[in-house]
């Protein structure tokens, strides 16, 4: 021990960058870890939740709201024990006028029939009370907060609080979940629904109860088809869809972080290499003095899983204490916790890094185990460079060995940059072609407060100013009506009821549809059909043939141009017919939707103000709102990968700077000797900062070939299950990435280049 520790100080800078490299490795690995197992928690108490909870709603809210008729209808469902309602809004009038969406702070009502259950927690069941009790049933002036938020605002039990100008007095405190959201303050429902200002007979969101013994799925399906108008989801539906989610998320960020901790293995091997390289003439001696084979692969390998469970150590501490930082914040503005390292983590990752160490130490072991003694001693090669074949080969790659080492730590980086900006290149080109495609669109709904929504209702919206027309639009469903029961994926496609002035779709379809062949549908039309480029050609279709919708046959009058990005949205396979069309099809009134659409030089959002102060039971969401919301995800998912794959760029830079503080080392007299005949301090220093940019741009070039390669994979195996790309690796992505591994590499070599320089070449050449 005292001799690994001597041989590590010795060497304190290549020590260092190792371990460091080490560290980031798993500090990602612990943060991404944490993020799951806080994701595992969630389901897990999700599943708990949820198999006793149904949320039922109307399959049309515009035409059938619901009331509290609807609440004793469900009551009766054979199964169904009780419900439980609640409603809401924001806490703070002011965040409506800011449009803060993510995670705001807000105010709940809720009731049930059951008792006991007036004033559980919306977000999950069995949520204890920290301090005091629950409101009583009923109550005007009771509430009970989330943890968070009495910390926040410094509550306590009974305190007199204000919620959107009405006073409550605190008597309870939820307990701190770490996955359940505690930013909110919980009322009774019908104080909720004075403050919202809803009707009498407004009812908000819908959760039955079943009966202990009753099957969810089986009581859900009777909802369904006891009660019209009404869908209700699938507790074990919802939840799979919730596991299949976070095993595609975990999955993604693990991916990153795997090669981010590949990067500092290929470090940790790059330091054994060099270790064994100047410790030749003293592995020689132990053999000499009767050590074995195996005792210098001991040796070396519990020197690498040292090196390993020093970083481990560094790297779990550094991703614990940023989780909690991250907590903190996240717990100050949402009041949810989004990281949980547990002790299972912690071991992993800890064990993963040690062996991690000792698998990067294998081979320099091995190589020191193979080492002769009487060679070793005079510090010469084994196998000299005039052998011919394949132990010629051998020779070249051990002599590279730490450069193809460096190259391949630098290309793992590039290639999860080359992989994530693929991604992310795919993603901002769907995202361009929505914002152009459908800026001059809003969609109209009805609030929650209910009122008239019609085609009188689109009549009076088109003659408000800025309003060039309105399209009104029906979901239809599956072509083939057989498909219903496939949880929304239809093979068939897709058709809509549409009435449209000029052509254009509505709301739900987010791009700019251009006819490639035929015509529109005319108004009121019973046997015409459009259809996109995609439906046409999985049944070879073209203007003038038949296609089957439900059984009945519509004329094909026209064929949209293909959509670039349909498949992403499921709106690749479309078919649209008349509104009246849809209507007898489906044998029934179907849903209806209202898009305005947006004169030339008029801006969107003024319209929709307009629209909502003549309809003030009208909401409207235009393109760019929506496309604020997607952006405030996306770039949370971005700068989650973003950091992974940078992660994995600075370790494959600090590899590089490994690699040149070596060479600096193994030609010491090489540099003494050019600055003896006249080589100047910035010759040498611009001597090893180009080698260092051409190890960069090598391993980066590797990278992004390797990362174009992975993605063509990736889009073709999607292809196949899900019609899709999802990956484009641009030209402007591959040379940025090329670019940015070279000047990385470059400044990777700056410290060792100009320790290289500032060498003095007398004591340089008397180095041995």
């Amino acid at each position: 021990m005292r001799e690994l520790l001597s041989h590590l100080w010795r060497h304190k800078m290549r020590t260092a960058l190792t371990v460091f490299g080490i560290v980031v490795g798993v500090f990602a690995l612990t943060m991404i870890g944490s993020m799951a197992e806080f994701m595992e928690l969630t389901i897990n108490i999700q599943e708990k939740t949820a198999l006793s909870r149904i949320y039922v709603y109307p399959e049309n809210w515009g035409v059938s709201p619901y009331n509290e008729t609807t609440v004793r209808q469900i009551q009766r469902v054979k199964g169904v024990l009780g419900t439980f309602v609640a409603t809401g809004g924001l806490l703070h009038e002011e965040d409506e006028n800011q449009g803060i969406y993510f995670a705001p702070e807000q105010y709940y009502g809720t009731t049930s029939n059951i008792p006991a259950l007036e004033f559980e927690n919306p977000f999950g069941a069995n949520v204890p009370v920290w301090k005091g009790r629950r409101p009583v049933s009923d109550s005007m002036h009771e509430a009970i907060v989330g943890y968070e938020l009495a910390q926040k605002y410094g509550w306590q039990v009974g305190q007199t609080i204000t919620v959107r100008d009405r006073e409550f007095v605190v008597v309870g405190i939820w307990a701190r979940v770490p996955s359940v959201p505690s930013n909110f303050v919980q009322i009774s429902y019908d104080a909720a629904r004075q403050i919202s200002g809803y009707p009498s007979w407004y009812i908000g969101s819908i959760m039955a109860v079943p009966e202990p013994d009753a099957d969810p799925d089986e009581v859900a399906r009777r909802i369904e088809e006891e009660l019209e108008g009404l869908r209700a989801q699938s507790p074990r539906e919802a939840l799979q869809a919730s596991r299949q989610e976070l095993t595609i998320i975990i999955l993604i960020l693990s991916a990153s972080v795997v090669l981010a901790i590949l990067v500092g293995g290929l470090s940790t091997i790059n330091t054994m290499v060099m270790s064994v390289t100047e410790r030749t003439r003293e592995i020689g001696l132990k053999k000499a003095l009767g050590a074995g084979d195996w005792d210098i692969v001991a040796e070396f390998l519990f020197e690498a899983a040292a090196i390993g469970a020093l970083g481990g150590t560094i790297g779990i501490l550094g991703g614990w204490a940023g989780g909690q930082a991250i907590n903190a914040l996240t717990m100050r503005s949402n009041g949810l916790a989004l990281f949980l390292t547990t002790p299972r983590l912690v071991i992993v990752a800890f064990v993963f890094t040690v062996l991690l160490g000792m698998a990067a130490g294998v081979y320099p072991a091995w190589r020191a185990s193979r080492l002769d003694p009487v060679l070793a001693l005079r510090n010469t090669p084994a196998v000299q460079y005039a052998a011919r074949g394949f132990r010629r080969l051998i020779y070249l790659i051990r002599r590279r060995a730490r450069l193809i080492i460096t190259v391949l730590g630098v290309a793992a980086g590039i290639f999860a940059l080359t992989v994530i900006g693929g991604l992310s290149e795919y993603i901002n080109g769907f995202m361009s072609e929505v914002q152009t495609g459908a800026a001059d669109r809003i969609s109209v709904r009805p609030s929650e407060q209910g009122g008239p929504y019609g085609e009188s209702t689109a009549r009076q919206i088109e003659r408000i100013p800025g309003v060039r027309g309105v399209v009104l639009t029906s979901g239809g469903g599956p072509i083939v009506e057989e498909e219903e029961a496939t949880a929304g994926q239809y093979p068939s496609g897709t058709f809509y009821g549409i009435d449209s002035p000029t052509g254009e779709p509505g709301f739900e379809t987010p791009f700019r549809l251009v006819l490639r062949k035929g015509r529109f549908l005319q108004p009121g039309s019973l046997d015409e059909v459009v259809i996109t480029y995609d439906l046409a050609e999985a049944n070879g279709l073209d203007v003038g043939d038949a296609l089957l919708i439900r059984d009945q046959p519509f004329t094909v009058v026209g064929i949209w141009e293909r959509l670039p990005y349909g498949a992403m949205t499921g709106l690749s396979k479309m078919a649209y017919i008349s509104r009246d069309a849809a209507r007898r099809v489906l044998n029934r009134e179907p849903s209806l939707h209202i898009t305005a659409l947006v004169a030339p030089g008029w801006d969107p959002k003024t319209v929709a103000e307009s629209i909502e102060g003549e309809f003030p039971w009208l909401e409207t969401e235009t393109t760019g709102e929506i496309i604020e919301i997607v952006n405030r995800v996306l770039v949370i998912f971005t700068l989650i990968l973003g950091s992974t794959a940078a992660i994995a760029i600075i370790v494959g830079s600090l590899s590089v700077i490994n690699t040149m503080i070596m060479s600096v080392s193994e030609r010491t007299r090489e540099i003494g000797l050019k600055k003896a005949v006249g080589a100047e301090d910035s010759d040498i220093l611009a001597e090893y900062v180009q080698e260092a940019g051409w190890i960069g741009g090598l391993g980066g070039t590797v990278g992004v070939v390797l990362g174009w390669l992975t993605t063509l994979v990736i889009n073709y195996l999607v292809q196949r299950s899900e019609g899709l790309d999802i990956m484009s690796v641009t030209p402007r992505l591959a040379v940025g990435a090329i670019v940015v591994s070279t000047f990385l590499g470059m400044l990777a070599g700056v410290y060792p280049a100009w320790r290289a320089s500032r060498l003095n070449p007398v004591l340089a050449l008397r180095t041995e």
